[in-house]
């Protein structure tokens, strides 16, 4: 390579504030996909969430993210996904050149002020709905959505699964399963507890006239990366179903459990979300009819195919 290659190279490789991209960085923009949102793990303390959380092979986060987002735009209309990273120098620049323009021509409209975040987006301009969150632990993708946006989770799994089924949506090559959670807490016994409550209101109220009484459920609770945790804050598997199974109870007393085939499944996912402070933990929780769900070998989100062995690449 010739050393004009090289410095054609290293300009592709920097930024437009001018600093070198990182190899993740300089990958994503190869490939379309969306940067870590590092504001999101803070925030899920604050405020409920809805998303998605994908199982898929270790070293494959990458193929399978972009096979999952285009996935879900099928099906959340979700458009391009938008990157926010801080400001550039050339952003800066631009706000000033905009900020003399209004003093030559008076105050400009909401829609066109210059926001605090340099927001690359689709050409469409199309805001995205979903942030992608870096975890702990590989083989598992996380996407969230705003908090201000609500995306039927659990609809949109099941529209996929009938795609596949009738053959309009290719087979996935790397995402095993998407586990779509509908409100996200703080895996604490008070927090959990509110989360089902509102849940399972939800489900009753909506579903309760087409399940057949008394009402069979199961509870299910993965512990991803906490299974060693020692911390008393963190709800042990126990303590877990204790909690669901008193929700459902009182809100439906004839309601019986039945781990071989439900009705219904409350699903509590711990997501291993990077940088947590010690001893915290975030989990998503969901309802699912029996349809989405496999019982054996053990309570689960159905797979996305039968062999959820990817092909070798």
């Amino acid at each position: 390579m010739g050393e004009e290659e090289i410095k054609s190279v290293e300009r592709s490789e920097q930024d437009e504030g001018g600093s070198v991209l990182s190899p993740w960085e300089q990958h994503a923009s190869v490939i379309n996909l969306p940067r870590y949102d590092y504001r999101t793990p803070s925030l899920l303390a604050e405020t409920s969430r809805s998303g998605f959380l994908i199982t898929c092979p270790i070293k494959r986060e990458k193929s399978a993210t972009k096979e999952a987002i285009s996935i879900l735009e099928k099906f959340c209309h979700l458009g391009d996904s938008e990157v926010l990273e801080p400001e550039t120098d050339a952003a800066r620049k631009r706000k000033r050149i905009e900020g003399n323009e209004i003093e030559h021509h008076g105050e400009v409209s909401e829609e066109n002020k210059a926001p605090n975040l340099h927001v690359h987006q689709s050409p469409s301009n199309q805001k995205s709905t979903l942030s992608l969150v870096k975890l702990a632990r590989s083989g598992l993708i996380l996407l969230t959505c705003a908090a201000d946006t609500q995306i039927p989770t659990v609809d949109v799994l099941s529209s996929i699964f009938r795609s596949l089924e009738c053959k309009d949506l290719k087979a996935p090559l790397w995402c095993h399963r998407i586990f779509p959670f509908q409100e996200t807490c703080i895996l604490k016994e008070k927090e959990l507890c509110g989360v089902v409550t509102n849940l399972c209101n939800d489900y009753l109220t909506t579903q309760g006239n087409k399940i057949e009484k008394p009402i069979k459920f199961a509870v299910g609770y993965n512990r991803r990366g906490l299974e060693q945790s020692k911390e008393p804050t963190v709800l042990d598997r126990n303590q877990c179903f204790s909690v669901v199974a008193k929700v459902i109870k009182d809100l439906a007393p004839d309601a019986v459990v039945d781990l071989n085939t439900p009705q219904m499944a409350v699903l509590v996912e711990a997501l291993p979300v990077s940088g947590l402070p010690s001893g915290s933990a975030i989990a998503g929780v969901s309802i699912l009819p029996s349809g989405l769900i496999t019982a054996k070998p053990r309570l689960s989100v159905k797979a996305l195919i039968s062999d959820a062995n990817p092909k070798k690449s």
